[in-house]
C-alpha cells in the first residue's frame, strides 16, 4: 500500500479525483504519524498499541454490560445501546491507558543521551506507521463497505411499474427521479479506492475476505429493487422473521413506515414498536439463525 501511494497511478488513467484525495490522505496521516511516533518515543508507542488493544476488546466483550446503564438516559434498542457503549467504553480505555502511560513514561526528548534518544524517535516513528496503516486500514474498508451498498443500490434497475398501486396508470413518459448524491458520491469513492496501482494495493493488504463485500453488493441490489425484495422476503427464513408478531405490528404502523420512506434512521430507532422488535428475545433468536447469504442468492437467482 505504501508503494502504491508513494506512486499513485497517473491523472489520465485515474477512476476519478477521488484516488487523488486518498492518495493524499494517506500520506498526510502517515507522515503525521511518523511525526507523533518520533515524539512520543518507543514505550510510548508501545503503550498506544496496548491502549487500542484493549480498548477494541473491552468495547467488543463488554459492550452488553453497558446497556442497562444506558436504557435510562438514551431510548434505543438494545442492540444499537450495545453498539454506542461498546464505543463510549472503547474511548475511555483507550484515553486512560494512553493518560497512564503519559504519566508513567518519557518522551523522546526527556531521554537523558542523543544515541538513546535517537533510537527512541526511529523505533517510535516505525511503530508510527504501523498504527497509520491501521488507521487507513480502517478508513479505506468502510469506504468500500458502504460504497459496495451504494453501487449496487446505483446499477439495479427497478422494474417500471413494479412498485405502482393496483389499478394505478404509469405515464412512461415520466420523468425519472435523479439518483441519491450521496449514494452516488459513497459509489464514486468505492469505485476510485479500488482503481489503479491504489486499488491493487488496498485489496491486496485487506484481511477481510472478498465474499464479505460480495455479500454487502447483494445486499445493496436486494434493497434497491422490489421484486428482488420480495423473493428475499419470500425464502423460508425471511419469512418467519416478516410474520413475527412484532414485525407485522411494524408494518401495520403508520409512522413507521412514514418513517421509513423519508430515511429518518434515528427517530425509527427511538419509535417505540421498534425499541419492542429488536429487544424481542425470540425474533433476535430468529435474526441469528437466519442464513442471509442463501437468502440474498435466492432473491437474486435468474427465473
Amino acid at each position: 500500500m505504501i508503494a502504491a501511494i508513494a506512486n499513485p497511478q497517473p491523472a489520465a488513467t485515474a477512476p476519478s479525483t477521488w484516488q487523488l484525495v486518498f492518495v493524499s490522505l494517506a500520506v498526510v496521516i502517515l507522515l503525521l504519524e511518523i511525526i507523533h511516533g518520533w515524539r512520543l518515543g518507543l514505550v510510548r508507542q508501545l503503550v498506544r498499541v496496548i491502549a487500542i488493544i484493549v480498548a477494541y476488546s473491552g468495547g467488543f466483550f463488554a459492550a452488553g454490560a453497558t446497556v442497562p446503564l444506558l436504557r435510562s438516559h438514551l431510548k434505543l434498542p438494545d442492540p444499537i445501546l450495545a453498539v454506542v457503549g461498546g464505543a463510549i467504553l472503547a474511548f475511555i480505555l483507550f484515553a486512560a491507558i494512553n493518560l497512564i502511560g503519559a504519566f508513567l513514561f518519557k518522551k523522546t526528548a526527556q531521554q537523558p543521551s542523543s544515541v538513546i534518544r535517537l533510537i527512541w524517535g526511529i523505533t517510535g516513528a516505525l511503530l508510527g506507521i504501523l498504527l497509520g496503516a491501521f488507521t487507513l486500514w480502517l478508513t479505506f474498508t468502510g469506504i468500500r463497505m458502504v460504497g459496495s451498498i451504494a453501487e449496487a443500490r446505483l446499477d439495479t434497475p427497478n422494474p417500471p411499474g413494479i412498485s405502482a398501486r393496483p389499478n394505478e396508470t404509469i405515464d412512461p413518459s415520466a420523468s425519472v427521479s435523479p439518483p441519491n448524491p450521496f449514494m452516488t458520491m459513497l459509489a464514486d469513492m468505492k469505485s476510485s479506492l479500488e482503481g489503479g496501482h491504489v486499488g491493487d494495493a488496498v485489496r491486496a493488504v485487506d484481511p477481510l475476505p472478498p465474499t464479505l463485500y460480495r455479500d454487502l453488493e447483494k445486499a445493496g441490489e436486494v434493497a434497491a429493487n422490489v421484486e428482488n425484495a420480495e423473493r428475499f422476503l419470500s425464502f423460508p427464513g425471511a419469512r418467519e422473521i416478516s410474520e413475527h408478531p412484532k414485525v407485522v405490528a411494524l408494518r401495520n404502523d403508520r409512522q413507521v413506515m412514514e418513517l421509513i420512506a423519508s430515511g429518518q434512521v434515528f427517530e425509527l430507532m427511538k419509535n417505540q414498536r421498534m425499541i419492542d422488535a429488536l429487544n424481542d428475545p425470540s425474533l433476535q433468536a430468529r435474526i441469528k439463525t437466519f442464513d442471509l447469504e442463501r437468502a440474498l442468492d435466492y432473491a437474486l437467482e435468474k427465473r
